[in-house]
């Protein structure tokens, strides 16, 4: 069964990494055109104050850089002195992706040749102590002021499809505080405050809150709206549906039945008014 959880992944458009400032005023990130350690920092005028060269680097957020050093990433401080080991894949800056500047995404475990980010792979989010908040196995950027997380380790389907056989699908905050529990099957980013879910199997409709204002019981949804179309139908069957939507309304099916909704989950008993 084809699900669009690539909608999902499609928060690379929605919310990309965030552009950093350097707040660390003296240093400034630079890279030579040739070696295997190319990147270093310098001052204002170009003069190098950190000795040490890295294979990849990027710049200072919070006081701290994420560097790479023998194929592992860490982070220093304006001294070039290490504050959390090199001990990771593959990490953000702090700050990046729409998190608080006080977290970092870490992970273990990246392929080669894909983003990272949105590779599947055991991912944790650290603090700028280095202490791990939380461990998922996929986080999404921030969107619409929440991440969602798969908290299993076990992914199929990567690229147009995205599903895990021990993990379910929840939200965190941007300060990686667990917001909606993690304990549905499959769960769509937040569009005008509220994310389609599949529970055991049937869809429903939950605001940002994670209160169920639609509840699952459904076989199928459709909403059309600004910049978003969601066709269940679509997504396994290839069938279409789309002509008998209205924007901004709510489908679910169950079987046979239609029920519309508006945006807060109040039934609409004759739709065709809107």
């Amino acid at each position: 069964m084809k699900q669009s959880i690539s909608i999902l992944l499609l928060s690379v458009f929605f919310c990309s990494c965030s552009s950093l400032k350097n707040n660390s005023k003296s240093l400034y990130l630079a890279r030579a055109n040739s070696g295997k350690t190319p990147f270093y920092y310098t001052d204002i005028y170009d003069n190098i104050k950190i000795k040490e060269h890295f294979q990849e680097a990027r710049q200072f957020c919070n006081k701290l850089a994420a560097v790479k050093r023998n194929s592992k990433w860490g982070f220093i401080n304006s001294k070039g002195e290490m504050k959390i080991p090199f001990q990771y894949d593959w990490v953000s800056s702090f700050g990046e992706f729409g998190f608080n500047q006080n977290i970092a995404i870490a992970k273990a475990n990246i392929i080669k040749d894909r983003n990272p980010m949105f590779t599947p792979s055991k991912t944790a989010l650290i603090n700028i102590k280095g202490d791990t908040i939380a461990v998922y196995g996929f986080i999404s950027p921030i969107t619409n002021g929440l991440s969602i997380v798969n908290n299993g380790f076990s992914f199929k389907n990567v690229g147009r499809s995205l599903s895990s056989s021990e993990g379910l699908w929840g939200c965190i905050n941007k300060k990686g505080k667990e917001i909606i529990k993690c304990k549905y099957d499959l769960m769509y980013p937040f569009y005008n405050n509220i994310s389609f879910v599949r529970k055991n199997g049937l869809w429903g409709c939950i605001n940002k809150k994670g209160k169920e204002i639609i509840e699952c019981k459904y076989n199928n949804v459709i909403y059309i709206d600004d910049n978003i179309v969601i066709n269940t139908f679509n997504d396994i069957s290839g069938e279409n549906k789309k002509e008998i939507s209205k924007k901004g309304i709510i489908y679910m099916f169950l079987q046979e039945i239609k029920v519309a909704f508006d945006k807060k989950g109040n039934r609409i008993k004759n739709p065709s008014k809107y």
